[in-house]
Protein backbone atom coordinates (compact mmCIF):
# COMPACT_ATOMS: atom_id res chain seq x y z
CA UNK A 1 0.00 0.00 0.00
CA UNK A 2 1.11 3.22 -0.88
CA UNK A 3 1.33 5.35 1.80
CA UNK A 4 -0.37 9.77 1.13
CA UNK A 5 2.80 10.96 3.48
CA UNK A 6 1.27 14.77 3.24
CA UNK A 7 -2.96 13.77 3.75
CA UNK A 8 -1.94 11.13 6.27
CA UNK A 9 -0.12 13.75 8.08
CA UNK A 10 -2.33 16.75 8.04
CA UNK A 11 -4.96 14.56 9.38
CA UNK A 12 -3.24 12.73 11.89
CA UNK A 13 -1.85 16.09 12.85
CA UNK A 14 -5.29 17.89 12.61
CA UNK A 15 -6.75 14.73 14.94
CA UNK A 16 -3.75 15.17 17.36
CA UNK A 17 -4.85 19.21 17.70
CA UNK A 18 -8.68 18.36 18.62
CA UNK A 19 -7.81 15.62 21.01
CA UNK A 20 -5.47 18.67 22.57
CA UNK A 21 -8.47 20.72 22.55
CA UNK A 22 -10.40 18.31 25.21
CA UNK A 23 -7.76 19.62 27.64
CA UNK A 24 -6.74 15.94 28.92
CA UNK A 25 -4.42 13.76 28.99
CA UNK A 26 -5.14 10.44 27.25
CA UNK A 27 -3.68 7.04 28.69
CA UNK A 28 -1.24 5.61 26.32
CA UNK A 29 -3.26 2.15 26.32
CA UNK A 30 -6.31 4.04 25.11
CA UNK A 31 -8.15 3.42 22.00
CA UNK A 32 -7.33 6.80 20.53
CA UNK A 33 -3.77 6.81 21.49
CA UNK A 34 -3.54 3.11 19.98
CA UNK A 35 -4.86 4.15 17.16
CA UNK A 36 -3.03 7.29 16.82
CA UNK A 37 0.35 5.47 17.75
CA UNK A 38 0.11 2.94 15.40
CA UNK A 39 -0.69 4.91 12.16
CA UNK A 40 1.72 7.24 13.33
CA UNK A 41 4.08 3.96 12.63
CA UNK A 42 3.08 3.78 9.42
CA UNK A 43 3.41 7.11 8.13
CA UNK A 44 7.35 6.48 9.19
CA UNK A 45 7.88 4.13 6.38
CA UNK A 46 7.25 7.50 4.06
CA UNK A 47 8.44 10.28 6.13
CA UNK A 48 10.37 10.01 9.17
CA UNK A 49 10.82 13.70 9.90
CA UNK A 50 7.24 14.30 9.96
CA UNK A 51 6.40 11.08 11.91
CA UNK A 52 9.17 12.28 14.86
CA UNK A 53 6.87 15.60 14.88
CA UNK A 54 3.81 13.44 15.52
CA UNK A 55 5.63 11.33 17.64
CA UNK A 56 6.15 14.18 19.74
CA UNK A 57 3.23 15.80 19.94
CA UNK A 58 1.75 11.97 20.94
CA UNK A 59 3.99 11.65 24.02
CA UNK A 60 2.98 15.43 24.71
CA UNK A 61 -0.99 14.04 24.84
CA UNK A 62 -0.10 11.29 27.35
CA UNK A 63 1.72 14.11 29.79
CA UNK A 64 5.10 13.07 28.68
CA UNK A 65 7.23 15.78 27.94
CA UNK A 66 11.05 14.16 28.20
CA UNK A 67 9.88 12.05 25.63
CA UNK A 68 8.19 14.81 23.38
CA UNK A 69 11.12 17.05 23.34
CA UNK A 70 13.41 14.45 22.73
CA UNK A 71 11.28 13.43 19.69
CA UNK A 72 11.39 17.05 18.72
CA UNK A 73 15.03 17.46 19.31
CA UNK A 74 15.56 14.47 16.58
CA UNK A 75 14.07 16.19 13.58
CA UNK A 76 16.15 17.69 11.26
CA UNK A 77 13.95 19.03 8.94
CA UNK A 78 14.00 23.14 9.52
CA UNK A 79 9.97 23.54 7.56
CA UNK A 80 8.60 21.71 10.38
CA UNK A 81 9.86 24.02 13.19
CA UNK A 82 11.25 21.93 15.48
CA UNK A 83 12.18 24.93 17.99
CA UNK A 84 8.17 26.16 17.91
CA UNK A 85 6.80 22.56 18.55
CA UNK A 86 9.14 22.11 21.44
CA UNK A 87 8.28 25.62 23.01
CA UNK A 88 4.77 24.45 22.39
CA UNK A 89 4.85 21.19 24.22
CA UNK A 90 6.71 22.79 27.08
CA UNK A 91 3.99 25.98 27.58
CA UNK A 92 1.04 23.16 26.82
CA UNK A 93 2.20 20.37 30.21
CA UNK A 94 2.95 23.54 31.90
CA UNK A 95 7.02 24.23 32.12
CA UNK A 96 7.19 28.31 32.27
CA UNK A 97 10.29 28.75 32.94
CA UNK A 98 11.57 26.38 29.95
CA UNK A 99 9.13 27.29 27.68
CA UNK A 100 9.94 31.06 28.35
CA UNK A 101 13.74 30.49 27.75
CA UNK A 102 12.85 29.03 24.34
CA UNK A 103 10.18 31.69 23.74
CA UNK A 104 13.02 34.72 23.90
CA UNK A 105 14.15 32.78 20.71
CA UNK A 106 11.11 31.69 18.45
CA UNK A 107 9.02 33.94 19.27
CA UNK A 108 11.58 36.90 18.54
CA UNK A 109 10.10 39.07 15.77
CA UNK A 110 13.07 38.59 13.39
CA UNK A 111 12.36 34.53 13.39
CA UNK A 112 8.92 35.19 11.27
CA UNK A 113 7.00 33.61 14.33
CA UNK A 114 6.32 36.61 16.76
CA UNK A 115 2.09 36.99 16.46
CA UNK A 116 1.82 33.29 16.13
CA UNK A 117 3.94 32.66 19.39
CA UNK A 118 2.29 35.24 21.30
CA UNK A 119 -0.30 32.97 22.63
CA UNK A 120 2.51 30.82 24.19
CA UNK A 121 4.39 33.44 25.42
CA UNK A 122 1.74 34.48 27.54
CA UNK A 123 0.77 30.95 29.09
CA UNK A 124 4.58 30.82 29.97
CA UNK A 125 4.38 34.41 31.73
CA UNK A 126 6.50 36.20 29.14
CA UNK A 127 4.82 39.88 29.67
CA UNK A 128 7.44 42.36 29.85
CA UNK A 129 9.16 40.06 26.85
CA UNK A 130 6.21 40.26 24.66
CA UNK A 131 5.91 43.96 25.45
CA UNK A 132 9.29 44.31 24.24
CA UNK A 133 9.04 42.52 21.18
CA UNK A 134 5.57 44.32 19.91
CA UNK A 135 8.05 47.71 20.56
CA UNK A 136 10.87 46.12 18.31
CA UNK A 137 8.12 44.72 15.68
CA UNK A 138 6.67 48.19 15.53
CA UNK A 139 10.32 49.37 14.97
CA UNK A 140 10.78 46.68 12.11
CA UNK A 141 7.17 47.96 10.65
CA UNK A 142 5.89 44.54 10.85
CA UNK A 143 2.39 44.84 9.45
CA UNK A 144 0.94 42.04 10.45
CA UNK A 145 -0.21 43.21 14.62
CA UNK A 146 -3.19 43.02 13.78
CA UNK A 147 -3.55 39.64 15.14
CA UNK A 148 -2.58 40.15 18.62
CA UNK A 149 -3.84 42.83 21.21
CA UNK A 150 -0.96 44.78 21.09
CA UNK A 151 -2.18 47.49 23.13
CA UNK A 152 -3.61 45.47 25.66
CA UNK A 153 -0.30 43.54 25.95
CA UNK A 154 1.80 46.61 26.30
CA UNK A 155 -0.44 48.04 28.80
CA UNK A 156 -0.07 44.47 31.06
CA UNK A 157 4.10 45.22 30.40
CA UNK A 158 4.18 48.79 31.58
CA UNK A 159 1.98 47.68 34.62
CA UNK A 160 4.30 44.80 35.21
CA UNK A 161 7.71 47.15 34.84
CA UNK A 162 6.13 49.49 37.25
CA UNK A 163 5.95 46.68 40.00
CA UNK A 164 9.74 45.93 38.96
CA UNK A 165 7.87 42.59 38.07
CA UNK A 166 9.97 40.41 35.90
CA UNK A 167 9.22 37.62 33.76
CA UNK A 168 11.13 35.00 35.36
CA UNK A 169 9.12 35.59 38.66
CA UNK A 170 6.08 34.88 36.81
CA UNK A 171 7.23 32.25 35.57
CA UNK A 172 8.02 30.74 38.70
CA UNK A 173 4.19 30.91 40.17
CA UNK A 174 3.45 29.48 36.49
CA UNK A 175 5.64 26.19 36.78
CA UNK A 176 3.97 25.41 39.89
CA UNK A 177 0.52 25.69 38.73
CA UNK A 178 1.98 23.69 35.53
CA UNK A 179 2.94 21.15 38.11
CA UNK A 180 -0.61 21.34 39.84
CA UNK A 181 -2.36 20.77 36.57
CA UNK A 182 -0.29 17.76 35.07
CA UNK A 183 -0.66 15.92 38.29
CA UNK A 184 -3.78 15.84 37.30
CA UNK A 185 -4.17 15.00 33.77
CA UNK A 186 -5.14 18.53 32.42
CA UNK A 187 -3.77 20.90 29.45
CA UNK A 188 -5.07 24.50 29.66
CA UNK A 189 -7.32 24.82 26.70
CA UNK A 190 -7.02 27.26 23.99
CA UNK A 191 -5.22 30.85 24.36
CA UNK A 192 -4.78 32.05 28.04
CA UNK A 193 -6.78 35.09 28.37
CA UNK A 194 -5.15 38.62 29.62
CA UNK A 195 -6.45 41.04 31.39
CA UNK A 196 -4.45 44.70 32.44
CA UNK A 197 -6.32 47.08 34.66
CA UNK A 198 -4.82 50.39 34.74
CA UNK A 199 -7.27 51.29 37.17
CA UNK A 200 -6.40 48.53 39.86
CA UNK A 201 -3.03 48.00 38.79
CA UNK A 202 -3.42 44.43 37.71
CA UNK A 203 -2.63 42.07 35.34
CA UNK A 204 -4.79 39.10 35.24
CA UNK A 205 -3.76 35.57 33.24
CA UNK A 206 -7.22 33.32 33.31
CA UNK A 207 -6.49 29.30 32.02
CA UNK A 208 -9.49 27.78 31.19
CA UNK A 209 -9.32 24.06 32.54
CA UNK A 210 -11.49 21.48 31.44
CA UNK A 211 -13.53 21.10 34.36
CA UNK A 212 -16.44 21.44 36.22
CA UNK A 213 -16.52 24.58 38.10
CA UNK A 214 -15.85 22.88 41.92
CA UNK A 215 -13.05 21.20 40.47
CA UNK A 216 -11.87 24.56 39.40
CA UNK A 217 -12.15 25.78 42.84
CA UNK A 218 -10.42 22.82 44.17
CA UNK A 219 -7.41 22.85 41.53
CA UNK A 220 -6.64 26.42 42.39
CA UNK A 221 -6.73 25.72 46.02
CA UNK A 222 -4.04 23.16 45.52
CA UNK A 223 -2.40 25.71 43.20
CA UNK A 224 -2.06 28.40 46.14
CA UNK A 225 -1.30 25.59 48.35
CA UNK A 226 1.91 24.58 46.93
CA UNK A 227 2.75 28.22 46.49
CA UNK A 228 3.14 28.91 50.19
CA UNK A 229 4.60 25.15 50.73
CA UNK A 230 6.81 25.82 48.39
CA UNK A 231 7.55 29.53 49.11
CA UNK A 232 7.06 31.06 45.87
CA UNK A 233 6.05 34.48 46.09
CA UNK A 234 3.35 35.95 43.71
CA UNK A 235 4.68 38.81 42.24
CA UNK A 236 3.49 42.30 42.64
CA UNK A 237 0.29 42.88 39.92
CA UNK A 238 0.02 39.46 39.12
CA UNK A 239 -3.41 37.35 39.49
CA UNK A 240 -3.61 34.30 38.36
CA UNK A 241 -7.44 32.49 37.45
CA UNK A 242 -8.49 28.91 36.64
CA UNK A 243 -12.15 29.37 34.61
CA UNK A 244 -13.83 25.94 34.09
CA UNK A 245 -14.31 25.16 31.03
CA UNK A 246 -15.03 21.03 30.18
CA UNK A 247 -15.71 20.37 26.65
CA UNK A 248 -17.80 17.30 25.48
CA UNK A 249 -15.37 13.99 25.82
CA UNK A 250 -13.50 12.74 22.69
CA UNK A 251 -14.97 9.21 22.11
CA UNK A 252 -12.76 6.41 22.57
CA UNK A 253 -10.16 7.69 24.82
CA UNK A 254 -9.45 7.35 28.66
CA UNK A 255 -8.86 10.54 30.72
CA UNK A 256 -8.18 11.26 34.09
CA UNK A 257 -10.32 13.55 35.58
CA UNK A 258 -9.40 16.19 38.88
CA UNK A 259 -9.47 13.85 41.30
CA UNK A 260 -6.95 11.44 39.53
CA UNK A 261 -9.65 8.47 38.95
CA UNK A 262 -9.56 7.49 35.46
CA UNK A 263 -13.34 7.95 33.24
CA UNK A 264 -13.79 5.88 30.02
CA UNK A 265 -15.69 8.05 27.72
Amino acid sequence: MIIKAQTTFADLLKELHELQERGKFFSPDSAAAVSLSDRIAKLREASDQQALLLRGLWHMQCGDAAAAVRKLTEIKDSELNPGFHRFCVLVNLGFATEALTLFKIVGSPTTGQFTVSVPGGLAAGAIGTIAGFINQAKSMHLSNLDGIAADKLLLAGSILESYGTKDEEIARVLDVSGAVIREHGLLHLGHVDVDASETSGKVTLRYRLAVDPDQAIWLYDQFLDRLYDEEVPVPNGLIVVYDADEPAPFAGAVYKDSKSQETRV
